[in-house]
């Protein structure tokens, strides 16, 4: 599949990728969601992660022309209306586990970002010269489940991102349906896949996580599945509980 990005934005990262050619620059966020499973909504800006620290960062995003927001420190611009959100992970801060631009910002969390650059892949660009890498579903999945965690009431289009990948991760005519690959019910089986497939990425610190978000979703009083049924794809008849169980049921927690 090729990346759903427009003309000025694929100038843009192929001058970043010019600028830095052996920096890892890898898309996450609702593009990278958006080139394995069609999201229902559109999103006008692109999030990427560089792997370098935050000075490192900034003064490469300086040297290509790029502007910082006053206080959104993520938030970079350029000429013809191109916003990016950019997060840096170097080894050291992915082994620290939180980011943050200055004193008076709130950390964010780097949990499961050491996976990002371990099973990203690479695509050319559609309209210009060079590539990109761009983040895999199961990644995608645990960093969308880390940044809830991080702020539930500021996330919840976290859910929702959620919600579309759990329900059209597998496809309907999927042969992985009736191989034997996945069991259960047709219902339950493309959030299972899910389940399985990040199952076979994370390792131990990613299962605790996992599981704090197993037991922050499923309660009985949580309203919280209400939230990644908003982001269920149109006519995927699912329960939000039971779809989650077999998601879980997939990884193993």
């Amino acid at each position: 599949m090729t990346i759903e990005l427009n003309a000025v934005q694929c100038r843009e990262i192929s001058k970043l990728r010019a600028a830095a050619p052996d920096v890892a620059c890898v898309i996450i966020g609702a593009v990278a969601v958006n080139h394995h499973v069609e999201l229902p909504r559109s999103t006008g800006d692109v999030d990427l992660v560089l792997a370098l620290d935050v000075p490192d960062l900034q003064a490469l995003l300086l040297s290509v022309g790029w502007n910082q927001h006053g206080t959104k420190k993520q938030r970079w611009t350029a000429p013809d209306h191109f916003t990016a959100d950019v997060l840096p992970a170097s080894l050291r801060l992915i082994n620290a586990g939180t980011v943050h631009f200055d004193d008076d910002e709130k950390e964010m969390n780097l949990a499961g970002f050491d996976l990002l650059f371990e099973t990203a892949e690479e695509h050319a660009l559609p309209h210009a010269d060079g590539s990109v890498l761009v983040a895999s579903l199961p990644v995608l999945v645990v960093l969308k489940i880390a940044a809830w965690l991080d702020r539930p009431y500021d996330r919840k289009k976290d859910l929702h991102d959620l919600g579309t990948i759990l329900s059209g991760a597998l496809g309907d005519d999927d042969d992985r349906r009736w191989d034997g690959s996945v069991e259960g019910a047709f219902e339950e089986q493309s959030p299972r896949f899910m389940g399985q497939e990040v199952a076979r990425i994370v390792r131990t610190s990613h299962l605790e996580l996992l599981r704090e978000f197993r037991d922050a979703i499923l309660p009985d009083d949580s309203h919280w599945s209400a939230e990644i049924a908003k982001g269920f794809l149109a006519g995927r008849r699912l329960d939000p509980e039971r779809a989650l169980r077999a998601f879980f049921e997939g990884v193993g927690v």
